[in-house]
């Protein structure tokens, strides 16, 4: 277990995880032991949290938490790509454990996929996470706890007195797309079990596609059930 008591030690474990320190390896587990304070701090968001790794945040709180991804990655086609870069959240891409922690304050920017604990999470879970008093801003796929989310287990989160945002993005040929996806807890969902979330006093803003708890499902697989918004 690697235990994390300041802002400056979470932004090293980080930036351990993302160049794959071989000192790190075998770290499995990640605590946080206090309240962190990232005032003054600009966040770049974990590449990926992996299968097998726990962040277990002990009901500590994160406060203030700054991120912007603000660079769009188009592909051959003009279409976004797929990317780490283009995720905005605490991780951008989640396949491992994010539980027990309160973000209070967070300001998070991207462009699609959007999250405060994740910018995208498959096969992973987000438990008993509590987002408070936070503003979440993309063009597509924005929610509150996380922006796309696949075959992930959401259980027991709840948002409450936020504002998350999806605006048209606007092309080099003055066009505009996007605008969609926005929900309270996740922005798109496909066969994931999302159970005992809640989502209370939220501004959602959006062009299309937009939901208390989810902005779109795009399965009907998976399980939606025993959620709150209101």
């Amino acid at each position: 277990i690697c235990s994390v008591y300041t802002p400056e030690g979470l932004i090293t474990v980080g930036k351990r995880i993302d160049n794959n320190d071989p000192e790190f390896a075998g770290v499995t587990e990640i605590e946080l032991v206090r309240d962190i304070d990232m005032s003054g701090y600009a966040w770049t968001p974990i590449k990926e949290w992996k299968e097998g790794m726990t962040f277990n945040g002990n009901k500590k709180t994160i406060k203030n938490l700054n991120i912007s991804v603000n660079t769009a990655h188009f592909d051959a086609d003009g279409n976004l790509a797929n990317s780490y870069l283009k995720a905005a959240g605490f991780v951008a891409w989640n396949n491992g454990t994010i539980k027990d922690v309160k973000f209070d304050g967070a300001n998070v920017k991207g462009v699609t996929s959007v999250g405060v604990v994740a910018g995208e999470s498959y096969d992973g879970s987000i438990e008993d996470v509590v987002i408070e008093n936070s503003t979440v801003k993309g063009n597509k796929t924005v929610g509150g706890v996380v922006g796309y989310t696949e075959g992930t287990l959401l259980k027991n989160n709840v948002v409450i007195a936020s504002t998350v945002t999806a605006t048209p993005y606007k092309y080099a040929d003055n066009t505009y797309g996007d605008g969609n996806n926005v929900g309270g807890i996740a922005g798109l969902a496909y066969e994931n079990i999302i159970v005992g979330n809640e989502a209370h006093k939220m501004v959602l803003n959006a062009y299309r596609d937009a939901g208390g708890i989810v902005g779109t499902i795009s399965s009907d697989t998976g399980k939606v059930e025993l959620n709150s918004n209101k």
